[in-house]
């Protein structure tokens, strides 16, 4: 968690004073505190202003929000201009998107400047993920259960969402102008079903997701839906790929890795591991050969840690 704070703000102590405010924002709205976990508050004179005070004001989000912009790569900038003019556009036009991208490629930087555009215009884009800690990184984050009502535990076809149509909730998702959905290959399908019939119930439209702008992101290199006692099948079944909406969603590539931007060879071995492109190392099947200047030895790893 502590990694994309040091990569935006490129200062240890303001790092951490940020992540201890987006746990302490997180444990708050669960009814729980930094304190109930034995974790020191954040230093408030190492923290930016807070855009949801009235004191940050408009002029401030702006600011934000088109320095955002300037940092966004020719990959970034290509989404967040189509999702944007989607989001503009009134008509029954596609308004459903896929970004795919590797752990680094800068989909938490992509959602940041689409819910800081769309906060300048006093719009607040609904920001969940399938679990906690990744919501925790997006700006207004919440998981996938809570925003949409979804119950625990095994889904299936007659699931329903418990928001009814004239509540808080349901208003607040009426008015978002978009919904940005992290982790989206760990979520199985059903949930996508769920929340399209919902969505569909509140706009009160049989379009895919009510007409709602939906970009749904994440890298399916890494981990799936979870199925108990689930086989391979059984696991690959579950998947959005396999819903009946997938291919109607306009999809995207980030395939540039700035974690990595200054070691271009790692980035290229890191994508082609996540890609299965490496060889198998004497025939053995699920095993690859690791470059030796990627290994470090006990030692080394335990000073490190």
């Amino acid at each position: 968690m502590m990694e994309d704070f040091n990569r935006r703000f490129q200062n240890v102590d303001r790092a951490r004073a940020a992540c201890l405010k987006a746990i302490r924002d997180l444990l708050r709205a669960r009814g729980k505190s930094l304190n109930d976990y034995g974790l020191p508050s954040p230093d408030e004179d190492l923290l930016e202003p807070d855009q949801d005070d009235p004191m940050f004001g408009a002029i401030d989000a702006a600011v934000a929000w088109q320095q955002r912009l300037r940092e966004l790569n020719d990959e970034q900038r290509t989404v967040y201009d189509r999702v944007m003019a989607v989001v503009d556009d009134n008509r029954n036009v596609q308004k459903m998107f896929y970004v795919d991208g590797p752990g680094g490629t800068g989909k938490t930087t992509l959602y940041g400047c689409l819910i800081s555009s769309l906060r300048n215009r006093q719009q607040t884009v609904l920001s969940v993920a399938y679990t906690g800690i990744a919501a925790s990184l997006m700006e207004g984050g919440m998981t996938v259960h809570s925003t949409f009502g979804l119950p625990l535990g095994t889904l299936t076809e007659q699931s329903t969402s418990s928001i009814t149509m004239q509540s808080l909730r349901a208003q607040r998702i009426r008015e978002a102008p978009l919904i940005v959905w992290d982790e989206a290959p760990m979520s199985p399908g059903l949930q996508v079903t769920v929340v399209d019939r919902l969505l569909k119930d509140i706009m009160g439209s049989a379009l895919p997701f009510g007409g709602k702008p939906i970009l749904l992101a994440g890298d399916f290199r890494q981990i799936l839906p979870v199925v108990r006692r689930g086989n391979r099948s059984s696991i690959v079944m579950s998947s959005i790929k396999r819903h009946s909406l997938w291919r109607e969603f306009e999809q995207f590539r980030l395939t540039r890795n700035m974690r990595a931007d200054n070691d271009a060879d790692f980035a290229a071995w890191l994508l082609r591991l996540g890609n299965g492109q490496l060889p198998s190392v004497d025939g053995i099947p699920d095993t690859v050969d690791i470059p030796p200047q990627l290994v470090c030895d006990v030692v080394d790893l335990t000073d490190f840690v």
